[in-house]
């Protein structure tokens, strides 16, 4: 009679190991005494090591930076942040349209301002070509008006042509050399490549046409510093024209992009740029990337991609002028 309970006795202690082994496979945490003779206590503090800013969507600067000095190619960065998709080719020439300023309130005695640097520009629908460093103001013809008075101003303070506009000024670069200023700006990177096309209603919107390789230019010197590898560069041109290439509607809408920067900084400051140029050669051979250079779903169809992931580092290179 009394081996009995000893015999259920044992069964129950080796039911009781079991099923303490299968609450611990499971990830139950044990009670009582058992849990006091947990052998891995879970450490006090966790730490997560990480770096950059920005949304944390697409590809990340500083992850295709790691993946590329272990050795992996542009190809295999793209395909690990972009699964599924193929690589595919546009025209370095497509327009892009960037927004980079809109609702600047213009008086006569702050009025809109271009400067043309570096060569010859001109205005669409007024006779002349205008030297560098002369400068278009343009001035409401009163308070609340959508008429402009519209001066053309030398660099020694000669007015060179006046005239009333309305609805919208479209100033050019009239050579390779020449790129155009926004000088109402308050930045330092307020100078750009392709033409301005300034919306006058009761207050001036500005935007930048500018061809899909020269608007590169401004943008991988900003998400990446030129010293890092040339993998990583070239698969932060193709994302980022892949970016832009996904956002043209270029029959409806006045502009296809904005200068997300301004956003991020959060302090009314611009530092978007089309003319910021970058020395080192890696970073030239990224902008020259021609081939497979945009990243495709299929036939005709860009991948929507977003590439500000994590870093908006500046290029330690000085920008230089346009055309470089």
């Amino acid at each position: 009679m009394l081996s009995t309970p000893r015999v259920q006795l044992g069964r129950l202690a080796r039911l009781a190991a079991a099923t303490l082994l299968a609450a611990s496979a499971l990830g139950v945490a044990p009670t009582g005494a058992a849990a006091k003779e947990r052998p891995f206590p879970p450490p006090r503090d966790l730490t997560f090591y990480g770096r950059g800013w920005g949304h944390g969507v697409g590809m990340s600067q500083y992850g295709a930076r790691g993946r590329a000095l272990v050795g992996q190619t542009t190809a295999q960065i793209l395909a690990h942040y972009y699964a599924g998709t193929t690589l595919g080719q546009r025209s370095p020439t497509t327009v892009v349209r960037v927004l980079v300023m809109t609702g600047f309130a213009a008086t006569p005695a702050k009025p809109a301002t271009v400067t043309g640097r570096g060569g010859m520009w001109t205005i669409d629908g007024v006779a002349g070509t205008f030297p560098a460093d002369a400068r278009l103001t343009l001035a409401p013809t009163s308070a609340g008006a959508t008429t402009w008075t519209l001066k053309v101003i030398a660099s020694t303070g000669s007015v060179l042509k006046t005239a009333t506009v309305s609805t919208a000024v479209i100033v050019r670069p009239a050579s390779s050399a020449s790129f155009l200023e926004l000088t109402s700006k308050a930045s330092t990177a307020n100078q750009y490549r392709g033409y301005l096309r300034i919306r006058l209603t009761t207050t001036v919107m500005v935007v930048n046409h500018v061809g899909l390789d020269l608007y590169l230019r401004g943008v991988v010197p900003a998400e990446m510093p030129s010293s890092w590898p040339a993998e990583a560069l070239k698969a932060q041109a193709i994302a980022a024209r892949s970016y832009a290439v996904n956002h043209l509607h270029p029959s409806t809408g006045t502009y296809d992009v904005y200068a997300a920067f301004d956003l991020l900084k959060g302090d009314g400051t611009w530092v978007h740029r089309t003319t910021g140029f970058v020395t080192d050669v890696r970073v030239e051979a990224a902008r020259r990337t021609r081939l497979d250079g945009l990243i495709n779903m299929g036939p005709g169809s860009e991948r929507h991609v977003e590439f500000l992931g994590s870093s908006l580092e500046p290029d330690p290179g000085t920008p230089g002028p346009a055309g470089s």
